[in-house]
């Protein structure tokens, strides 16, 4: 395409160029005119005609000035705009592409029309499916289409734990058969479950082998398991340890029914969306962009040490606003009392629920201990009412032989026979029942030996849930910053473009723009392929390249 201006011509030198990667936006032509005045290194009011011939089989548009080549290179003249007659006052924009030497006063000028700044009023950008573009707003959470980074390493600040081993002192859970006192009850729902045993919980472990000594003797074999768990497991059960230290062993009760929800926890958080502000940093670097603040650069992790870890994503969270702008993220703790308890940490007002089940993570197989059986004292327990009914037995038919011995002569016979066989057979009966009981006292206590799953954690101190602010590391977090800085967040959406939302620059790419106006097809196919591709608008009073200037969006 051509023209053929006839009048004023003015070259220019600007910090754009023909790719289209960086134009300049104004709000009006007179903006517009006033910045390229600004930019002119050299005039000329009146020049010949312009000539449009073809090069390498291609159309050249190309003005003779009068004009040494020298000169306008050590100008270093890039751009032009002129008026053409022809076509009334419209100014057109070009991009000099080459100066060609004709003779020492004449240069001819080839230009191309820069199709952005000549028909940026001509043109309305509709909405349009946006690819990127700098938000209106950068407020944390506001922001949080996925882009397309995939980081593997990352760094983690401990924020706190719960002290489950810790803080919460640890206690023995015991299931018994047989209850302490004379109940006739079989069981009774613990934590809404109905369970077959008696339970007791101690912290004391003096206390704790009176207490299965006290039931060995009333029932015998009848512990079923004692098991280490946290205090936190019993607090609904009882503010207070169900056992005091100083009460004295029969006034130990059976825990009693509890309430499954045992606690709140909350985690600190200098987090507030509002004023988008937070403490968190990228080991040590503080980014421009409140997206890094976000899934998946930053999250909150918790983990229970065992093998299993949950993702929470803080742009998630409703928080406990404070007049502060101290944020609390809030988790509920549950609990059961079983033989093999566990504690579940459940999120609280995360992604729209109240409790959000789905994304809780559980601690299970507290660590099951060993205990000593006296296998003597069980058995004499089990067998003290055959043992004597044989012992009794026995001397029955001692006594029951002398007196038959008694009333029938020795030469009786048969009788006396029969006298002197119920002697044996009690003497014997004693004897075997003696005999038994020498065998058990010989025999070697039993030992009920504990599992080792989450031991080793517990004695460490481990066997908790613990939270990390997990952030990738901080060279990757510059790099993000930096493109986050020149070409906005990922938008993947129809709507109006942002052309002016923010104070230095726009970035602004689409798919197939919607673009209407009255102006030439190969100049409106040009005009779309720039908004495709991708362009960065700058304001006219900034510096054009210049990404370390603020281009935070303007709060109102």
């Amino acid at each position: 395409m051509s023209f053929t201006p006839n009048g004023k011509i003015c070259l220019c030198k600007v910090d754009f160029d023909s790719t289209y990667q960086h134009q300049v936006y104004f709000n009006s032509k007179q903006q517009q005119q006033e910045y390229f005045s600004q930019k002119v290194v050299k005039t000329f009011n009146d020049y010949t005609t312009v000539r449009t011939t073809r090069a390498d089989g291609s159309l050249k548009s190309s003005v003779k000035v009068e004009c040494n080549i020298d000169v306008l290179r050590t100008k270093a003249c890039n751009y032009m705009y002129y008026q053409n007659l022809h076509h009334g006052n419209r100014i057109f924009y070009a991009f000099i592409k080459q100066l060609i030497y004709i003779n020492e006063d004449v240069t001819e000028i080839v230009f191309e029309t820069d199709v952005y700044q000549t028909w940026l009023f001509d043109v309305e950008v509709l909405q349009s499916y946006v690819v990127r573009e700098h938000h209106a707003t950068d407020n944390i959470g506001a922001n949080v289409v996925p882009e397309k980074f995939n980081f593997q390493d990352y760094t983690y600040e401990e924020k706190s734990n719960i002290g489950l081993t810790g803080v919460n002192k640890i206690g023995y859970l015991v299931g018994s058969a047989e209850p302490y006192d004379d109940t006739n009850s079989r069981g009774a729902e613990y934590t809404g479950v109905y369970q077959g045993l008696f339970y007791f919980y101690y912290e004391d472990t003096t206390k704790l082998n009176d207490l299965l000594t006290a039931l060995e003797k009333k029932g015998g074999d009848c512990i079923v398991f004692v098991c280490a768990v946290p205090r936190v497991v019993m607090e609904n059960v009882g503010k207070t340890p169900i056992f005091d230290s100083d009460k004295a062993e029969s006034e130990l009760l059976p825990a009693k029914e509890g309430c499954v929800h045992t606690s709140d926890f909350a985690i600190n958080m200098y987090h507030d969306f509002n004023l988008n502000r937070s403490d968190i940093t990228f080991e040590g670097y503080k980014p421009k962009n409140n997206k890094l603040f976000t899934y998946p650069f930053t999250c909150l992790e918790v983990t229970n040490h065992a093998g299993s870890q949950v993702e929470y994503h803080i742009e998630d969270f409703v928080f406990n606003k404070e007049d502060s702008g101290l944020k609390d993220i809030a988790f509920h703790l549950y609990a059961d009392i079983s033989g093999s308890p566990s504690i579940c940490l459940i999120p609280v007002n995360y992604k729209n629920c109240a409790e959000n089940y789905d994304f809780g993570i559980d601690i299970g197989g507290f660590p099951q201990c060993g205990i000593n059986t006296d296998t003597y004292k069980l058995w004499l327990a089990k067998n003290q009412y055959s043992n004597a009914m044989d012992i009794a037995g026995g001397i029955g038919s001692i006594l029951g032989g002398i007196g038959m011995l008694v009333a029938t002569p020795i030469s009786g016979g048969t009788s006396t026979v029969a006298g002197v066989g119920m002697i044996a057979g009690g003497v014997t009966g004693i004897l075997q029942s003696a005999n038994n009981n020498y065998q058990a006292s010989k025999e070697p206590n039993k030992a009920q030996t504990g599992t080792g799953k989450n031991n080793l954690l517990t004695a460490m101190g481990y066997n908790d849930f613990v939270f990390y602010i997990r952030t990738i590391k901080k060279n990757y977090a510059q790099t993000v910053d930096t493109f986050f800085t020149m070409y906005g967040y990922q938008v993947n959406r129809v709507k109006q473009p942002n052309l002016d939302s923010r104070p230095c620059f726009n970035y602004i790419q689409t798919i197939d723009v919607n673009l209407v106006g009255g102006i030439p097809n190969d100049d409106l196919e040009v005009l779309k392929s720039i908004y495709n591709k991708g362009v960065t608008l700058w304001k006219p009073t900034t510096t054009i390249g210049d990404y370390s200037q603020d281009n935070s969006p303007v709060e109102e």
